[in-house]
Protein backbone atom coordinates (compact mmCIF):
# COMPACT_ATOMS: atom_id res chain seq x y z
CA UNK A 1 0.00 0.00 0.00
CA UNK A 2 1.43 3.35 -0.97
CA UNK A 3 -1.20 5.69 0.47
CA UNK A 4 -0.56 7.93 3.44
CA UNK A 5 -2.66 7.04 6.48
CA UNK A 6 -3.07 9.29 9.54
CA UNK A 7 -5.21 9.15 12.65
CA UNK A 8 -5.81 12.36 14.55
CA UNK A 9 -2.57 13.78 13.12
CA UNK A 10 -0.44 10.66 13.79
CA UNK A 11 1.06 8.96 10.72
CA UNK A 12 0.81 5.20 10.45
CA UNK A 13 4.29 4.10 9.44
CA UNK A 14 4.64 2.18 6.19
CA UNK A 15 1.18 0.54 6.06
CA UNK A 16 1.64 -2.84 4.35
CA UNK A 17 -1.86 -4.31 4.43
CA UNK A 18 -5.26 -2.72 4.62
CA UNK A 19 -8.70 -4.16 5.10
CA UNK A 20 -11.89 -2.15 5.29
CA UNK A 21 -15.48 -3.09 5.97
CA UNK A 22 -18.78 -1.28 5.66
CA UNK A 23 -21.08 -2.93 8.19
CA UNK A 24 -24.85 -3.00 7.82
CA UNK A 25 -26.80 -3.76 10.99
CA UNK A 26 -29.08 -6.66 10.07
CA UNK A 27 -31.62 -8.75 11.92
CA UNK A 28 -33.04 -11.86 10.27
CA UNK A 29 -35.99 -13.71 11.82
CA UNK A 30 -37.46 -16.97 10.59
CA UNK A 31 -41.22 -16.72 11.01
CA UNK A 32 -43.48 -19.62 12.02
CA UNK A 33 -44.81 -19.63 8.46
CA UNK A 34 -41.29 -20.53 7.27
CA UNK A 35 -40.72 -17.16 5.66
CA UNK A 36 -37.77 -14.97 6.64
CA UNK A 37 -38.14 -11.37 7.74
CA UNK A 38 -35.08 -9.16 7.26
CA UNK A 39 -34.67 -5.78 8.94
CA UNK A 40 -31.72 -3.52 8.22
CA UNK A 41 -30.53 -0.21 9.53
CA UNK A 42 -29.56 2.28 6.78
CA UNK A 43 -26.60 3.60 8.81
CA UNK A 44 -23.32 2.10 7.62
CA UNK A 45 -20.39 1.66 9.98
CA UNK A 46 -16.85 1.88 8.58
CA UNK A 47 -14.04 -0.23 10.05
CA UNK A 48 -10.42 -0.48 8.89
CA UNK A 49 -7.41 -2.55 9.93
CA UNK A 50 -3.80 -1.80 9.02
CA UNK A 51 -0.61 -3.83 9.30
CA UNK A 52 2.36 -1.46 9.54
CA UNK A 53 6.16 -1.65 9.84
CA UNK A 54 8.50 0.74 11.65
CA UNK A 55 12.02 0.91 13.04
CA UNK A 56 10.98 3.51 15.61
CA UNK A 57 8.87 2.32 18.56
CA UNK A 58 7.77 5.90 19.20
CA UNK A 59 5.50 5.53 16.12
CA UNK A 60 3.58 2.91 18.11
CA UNK A 61 3.74 4.93 21.34
CA UNK A 62 2.17 7.90 19.55
CA UNK A 63 -0.79 5.71 18.57
CA UNK A 64 -1.09 4.31 22.10
CA UNK A 65 -1.47 7.88 23.35
CA UNK A 66 -4.57 8.17 21.13
CA UNK A 67 -6.37 5.27 22.87
CA UNK A 68 -9.89 6.44 23.69
CA UNK A 69 -9.56 9.59 21.59
CA UNK A 70 -12.02 10.37 18.83
CA UNK A 71 -10.32 11.64 15.69
CA UNK A 72 -10.27 11.71 11.91
CA UNK A 73 -8.81 8.73 10.04
CA UNK A 74 -7.43 9.83 6.67
CA UNK A 75 -6.65 7.12 4.10
CA UNK A 76 -5.04 8.42 0.93
CA UNK A 77 -6.92 11.71 1.21
CA UNK A 78 -10.31 10.16 2.11
CA UNK A 79 -11.45 11.28 5.57
CA UNK A 80 -13.48 9.26 8.06
CA UNK A 81 -14.52 11.45 10.98
CA UNK A 82 -15.37 10.38 14.54
CA UNK A 83 -13.14 7.30 14.53
CA UNK A 84 -11.53 5.52 17.46
CA UNK A 85 -8.89 2.84 17.83
CA UNK A 86 -10.66 -0.42 18.63
CA UNK A 87 -9.53 -3.77 19.96
CA UNK A 88 -5.83 -4.07 20.53
CA UNK A 89 -2.67 -2.77 18.93
CA UNK A 90 -0.60 -5.92 18.47
CA UNK A 91 3.18 -5.59 18.10
CA UNK A 92 5.77 -8.11 16.86
CA UNK A 93 9.52 -7.67 16.56
CA UNK A 94 10.56 -10.28 13.94
CA UNK A 95 14.03 -8.75 13.62
CA UNK A 96 15.70 -6.76 16.39
CA UNK A 97 14.83 -3.10 15.89
CA UNK A 98 12.05 -3.74 13.34
CA UNK A 99 8.48 -3.61 14.63
CA UNK A 100 5.37 -4.87 12.88
CA UNK A 101 2.10 -3.67 14.35
CA UNK A 102 -1.57 -4.05 13.58
CA UNK A 103 -4.16 -1.44 14.50
CA UNK A 104 -7.91 -1.23 13.84
CA UNK A 105 -10.29 1.70 13.74
CA UNK A 106 -14.07 2.12 13.75
CA UNK A 107 -16.10 5.14 12.71
CA UNK A 108 -19.19 6.13 14.66
CA UNK A 109 -22.35 5.99 12.57
CA UNK A 110 -23.72 9.30 11.43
Amino acid sequence: MSSTVTFDGVNLSDPQEYESQYLIETNEVKLLSGKVSVHTNPNLQFKATFKCVTENFSDISNLLLKAGAKGTLVIGGESHINCKIIGQISVKEPIFGLYEYTVSFAEETK
